[in-house]
């Protein structure tokens, strides 16, 4: 029998086993996913957003934080007695009192002397009806005003201002003559605009408009943009008010792009330029005015409570506190407590009744639209104090005769410091303001001038006040410190 070759049959070709083995390979990997001794493929791993940040654009009280902490110690949380606490609460209860990312939002309390929130407070009568006059004798339904300013490391600037314009009506009286309301156009700053009862406005060209209300559309709550005036909001449940800010003070809008009498009766209100500072290190003040009526004494109170404090990018503001956790005034030169020594109560048109308040409107820079005189703070306090024993040039605002020199008789009339003038400290008590030394640590050639009204700085030459009470009108040497360009070396 013959025996098969079996070597001797036709073998498969190469190529063809090679593509069998890749076959046979390719079906045990995908039959037990692997077998191979090669490294399997690295997988990079899922990419993961970042989180979200979500902007507080509010931050209100939650429950009755405030209350607890109000009816917790009646004694300092009495608005009255201590008006700080009406934002010092707010923290107090772990929420944000000041929030600005266009129009500040504020939150802040009024608590009577028994512990408890005080309710029903308006921003004014916006009917002059009678009722409304009723219900709020002491104040009229007048209970709230705002503003705000930030610090330029020399001198306060109010994030609001208002452009004034000059009128030719003569319906004014100043002493015996009839004058225009506002005989000069002027930027000054300002408070917050408000609900107004029905009133005249007089625009830019002179034209007036008789019964005009100032009011909010149905979007002002959602639509800031749409806002004509502020908000007030009461949350009694809670303890607490919120403020809607008119006036954006994020976004520049200048004086020449306002709107005329948007929210005034005369003039524009702007930010015009000064907008705050999201750096968390200027220095800012949101301050009110406050007037009710105490549900318990029936007392009339006015204050004047505020807030120092920085911003974050986010426009939360961080007050500056005290080391008990409590917010404190960052800058204080004159306290009211300083004030009242003398005044019993201090009070300066309306309701304005601290000097840490006053400073916010009356900035370096700012002129009175009846006589373009100064009206920087440092300077008309000063010039106030000073008034006839003091000043060598006449000195009046808005009526207010300081220095006055009679035409014919030449006779000098006016106010009179009743003591030494040079007696700084009468005014500027370190015991009530930090920064009270400053009329001799950080002179100025503004406040310096306010009473030697007779220097100028920038030559160093001018009249003496000894030389002047000599009768003299001109003086051999000036200041003696020579030509001062800028207060670096005051």
């Amino acid at each position: 029998m013959k025996q098969m070759d079996l070597s001797s049959k036709v073998k498969p070709s190469p190529h063809w086993t090679k593509l069998a083995a890749a076959s046979l390979a390719a079906l045990a990997i995908a039959g037990c996913g692997g077998g191979s001794d090669a490294p399997a493929p690295v997988v990079p791993p899922p990419v993961v957003p970042p989180p979200v940040v979500v902007v507080p654009v509010d931050a209100p009280p939650s429950g009755t934080a405030v209350l607890t902490a109000a009816a917790a110690s009646p004694a300092t949380t009495n608005t009255a007695a201590n008006p700080s606490q009406a934002f010092g609460l707010i923290y107090k209860a772990g929420a944000n009192s000041v929030t600005i990312q266009s129009p500040p939002v504020v939150h802040f309390t009024v608590i009577g002397s028994d512990g408890k929130f005080v309710p029903g407070l308006k921003l004014s009568n916006t009917t002059s009806s009678a009722a409304g006059l009723a219900a709020d004798a002491n104040c009229s339904q007048n209970n709230i005003t705002f503003a705000i300013a930030k610090f330029d490391g020399t001198d306060w600037q109010s994030l609001i201002s208002r452009q004034r314009y000059a009128t030719a009506d003569t319906a004014t009286n100043r002493g015996t003559a009839l004058v225009p309301k506002y005989r000069y156009a002027v930027a000054e700053g300002t408070t917050d605009p408000k609900p107004t009862a029905p009133t005249t406005v007089t625009k830019a060209d002179g034209t007036t408009v008789a019964n005009f209300s100032f009011a909010n559309p149905a979007t002002a709550v959602t639509d800031p943009s749409t806002r004509i005036v502020g908000i007030l909001e009461e949350n009694a449940a809670g303890g607490y008010y919120t403020y809607r800010f008119a006036t954006d003070v994020s976004t520049s809008l200048l004086m020449a792009n306002a709107v005329d009498v948007k929210n005034v009766s005369v003039g524009k209100v702007a930010n015009n330029g000064k907008v705050v500072a999201k750096d968390g290190k200027t220095l800012h003040r949101v301050a009110a005015q406050m007037c009710y009526t105490d549900p318990v004494t029936k007392a009339k109170v006015v204050v004047n409570p505020y807030v120092d404090f920085t911003l974050g990018a986010d426009g939360v503001a961080v007050p500056v506190k005290a080391a008990d956790g409590t917010p404190v005034a960052a800058r204080k030169v004159v306290a009211m407590e300083s004030c009242n020594s003398c005044h019993a109560p201090l009070a300066a048109h309306g309701t304005r009744v601290d000097p840490n308040y006053c400073v916010i409107c009356h900035n370096a820079g700012s002129t009175d639209f009846n006589t373009n005189n100064p009206i920087d703070l440092k300077n008309m306090l000063h010039k106030l104090h000073g008034g006839k024993n003091v000043l060598t040039k006449d000195y009046s605002i808005n009526g207010l005769a300081f220095r006055l020199t009679d035409p014919v008789t030449k006779e000098v009339s006016g106010t009179a410091f009743p003591q030494d003038v040079k007696n700084c400290a009468t005014c500027h008590e370190t015991q009530y303001a930090a920064q009270a030394a400053n009329w001799k640590s950080v002179p100025s050639r503004l406040a310096c001038g306010s009473c030697h009204d007779g220097i100028d700085f920038s030559t160093g030459l001018g009249l003496t006040l000894a030389d002047a009470a000599a009768g003299a009108t001109s003086s051999l040497y000036g200041h003696i410190g020579g030509r001062q360009a800028d207060d670096t070396k005051c």
